[in-house]
């Protein structure tokens, strides 16, 4: 993948192999590269094997235009429905979850995807979720929490998204359940952030307890 990226970036035109190397075409201009010269110059691109350090998404895909990147102007509930879509996918590899994951960030319920496409849902949402780790690292810890023990009875991935979704939603409308519908239009950055202070607040009495 290095190698093709190295060649569309470059502007390179591959003529065809010979016994010293390859033959390309620059600038009009043909010349002649190793495979020692192109291995050289992969590590340059090795920027390729991580998440980018804020969330990348394509614009518009066909004639539907993206929400913004961070999902600001988003409400929590498109969070929480994509988190637990984006979950299923790295279970299943299902692309119809990154298609359902696209009719929300796209606002567009009869999106189609190619699967190119497909796949840029997915970085996206990888790299939402690798900047909101370091934005937000009180809640998107990934320690084991005090209660995974060998005596604590094994969750599926349904069941631990299901009690995340119920913590994080009860912990913003601190038990009053006619505040859920208000909670869930909250602004997805908004909700983060104040869910973030919660546990923030919450570590910072728990180590003072233990003094």
């Amino acid at each position: 993948m290095k190698t093709f990226c190295l060649i569309r970036f470059s502007g390179l035109q591959v003529l065809g192999k010979e016994d010293s190397g390859y033959r390309v075409m620059y600038e009009n201009n043909p010349h002649t590269i190793t495979a020692v010269q192109i291995a050289e110059l992969l590590p340059r691109l090795a920027w390729l094997d991580e998440l980018p350090l804020v969330p990348l998404r394509l614009a518009q895909i066909g004639k539907h235009n993206a929400v913004a990147a961070d999902l600001t102007g988003v409400p929590f509930a498109d969070y929480l429905a994509c988190d637990n879509l984006y979950t299923g996918y790295l279970q299943t590899q299902q692309n119809d979850l990154l298609r359902e994951m696209a009719a929300i960030l796209y606002k567009a319920s009869d999106i189609t995807l190619t699967d190119e496409e497909a796949i840029s849902v997915f970085y996206w949402f990888a790299s939402l979720k690798a900047y909101y780790q370091r934005r937000f690292s009180y809640l998107f810890s990934t320690e084991p929490t005090q209660g995974d023990n060998l005596l604590t009875p094994m969750q599926t991935t349904e069941q631990r998204l299901q009690t995340a979704m119920d913590n994080q939603i009860r912990a913003l409308t601190k038990g009053d359940v006619t505040k859920e519908t208000e909670v869930l239009n909250t602004d997805t950055l908004r909700a983060l952030t104040e869910l973030y202070a919660m546990a923030r607040e919450y570590q910072d009495l728990e180590r003072e307890s233990k003094k």
